[in-house]
């Protein structure tokens, strides 16, 4: 598991994981407990499961890691991440990309590449003024691109494309 090695380097660094185990995916999440427990890092990683005080746990953070081994549409915990200011380690399938701007809003890595992770969290954790400032770059990302305000004058474009019987994409991109 990637975070035993930054745990070994960084004396300091405390894990939680938060969220409800995927359907049918319950014994992932067992291999991951059994894991913590075997290598005797109970005290420092935890499984917290759901959890409705996410935004008190994620101010408690210093970086944040959405470690998915399948593409997301689009994380909303990243967003909620975003606002927080905090930087984003993230894994570079799905919507994730869209969020995080590679070494500006945080750092991408390909999806189940255990060493880029780890080194990925040694990195910000080596060099947390970087981390900060990946985090207050991602709260102007946040407030540049993925406001209600911006979601509702998407949707007025997509409107104005289709009455208009102009087939091109709002940014530009094909229809």
């Amino acid at each position: 598991m990637y975070k035993r090695q930054v745990l070994e380097r960084h004396g300091n660094v405390r894990s939680i994981i938060v969220g409800k185990t995927a359907l049918l995916a319950e014994e992932y999440e067992e291999e991951i407990r059994r894991y913590i427990a075997d290598s005797g890092l109970g005290d420092r990683i935890a499984i917290l499961g759901f959890r409705e005080d996410v935004p008190a746990l994620l101010n408690a953070m210093d970086i944040f890691v959405h470690a998915s081994i399948g593409p997301e549409a689009f994380g909303r915990v990243i967003l909620e991440a975003m606002a927080m200011a905090k930087p984003i380690i993230g894994t570079d399938g799905g919507g994730t990309p869209e969020q995080v701007i590679d070494h500006k809003t945080g750092l991408l890595v390909p999806m189940n590449d255990v060493a880029a992770m780890a080194a990925a969290l040694d990195e910000l954790v080596s060099d947390m003024d970087a981390a900060r400032r990946m985090g207050a770059n991602a709260l102007r990302r946040l407030e540049d691109n993925f406001t209600i305000a911006k979601m509702v004058e998407g949707v007025e474009e997509i409107y104005e494309m289709i009455f208009s019987g102009d087939r091109k994409s709002p940014r530009g991109r094909g229809a």
